[in-house]
């Protein structure tokens, strides 16, 4: 089965959440400001970031901002997003470009009988011939470390590009901080083991909903408990 990251990572959240959006494909609401401004942030990375011969300047940055902000963010939000896309612009085009190997860089990964998909936001290649995999957040994130995201990336590079050594980093958008580590290889391996879990539950139809905190943000909040009352719960 062929099947990208972003939906396993659905599926592992709650497998019926996934069933309502991606089986019987019901309509999500419209994306949160923030969501959009992460995606707009992530055009940006790709925009300055990619190597050209005229690389564009901070003006040409900031009018691509405009551009893709308009729109898109609430006027009450939009000095505030345009100053924030501003710092990224800076920060980004301090970058040392020299050792950037790809920009979202797009991959497939043969695990047990499926087929894993993915992208990865930057790679670089150092003189030692370690690579380092940057994945941009709007925000740091704790317990990073255990995102089976990583263990794809990590799973993804080897097989590519076969380096010494892979180092992982989270970068922020919003503070430009990096947390970098390694993962050992009992990490990885235990990571590539329910990464095909989730994928074969998928293939198998089990769709059981998983009962959390999310549930509360869940979209299909309504239609779920209605299905799955909490009088059921012990069933499932």
């Amino acid at each position: 089965m062929k099947i990208s990251y972003s939906r396993l990572a659905e599926y592992s959240e709650c497998p019926r959440r996934y069933y309502y959006r991606y089986v019987e494909e019901r309509s999500l609401p419209k994306q949160s400001e923030e969501m959009v401004l992460g995606s707009i942030l992530h055009d940006l990375l790709k925009y300055i970031l990619t190597p050209a011969l005229l690389p564009p300047t901070f003006q040409d940055a900031e009018r691509r901002l405009r551009s893709l902000l308009s729109g898109k963010v609430g006027a009450e939000r939009m000095a505030e997003a345009i100053e924030l896309g501003r710092k990224v612009i800076a920060n980004l085009l301090n970058e040392d470009t020299s050792r950037i190997l790809a920009i979202e860089y797009s991959f497939s990964l043969a695990l047990s009988k499926h087929l894993v998909t993915g992208r990865m936001d930057r790679v670089d290649r150092h003189k030692d011939g370690e690579l380092e995999i940057l994945e941009y957040k709007l925000h740091s994130q704790r317990g990073w470390r255990d995102n089976l995201q990583l263990v794809l990336y990590h799973l993804a590079a080897e097989s590519i590009w076969h380096p010494p050594s892979i180092k992982l980093t989270l970068v922020s958008f919003i503070d430009n901080e990096k947390d970098s580590f390694y993962l050992k290889e009992s990490e990885v391996v235990e990571g590539r083991e329910k990464i095909i879990n989730l994928a074969s539950g998928i293939e198998r139809g089990d769709f059981t909903p998983l009962r959390g905190d999310h549930c509360f943000r869940c979209p299909f909040y309504t239609v779920c408990f209605k299905e799955f009352p909490p009088e059921r719960e012990s069933l499932l």
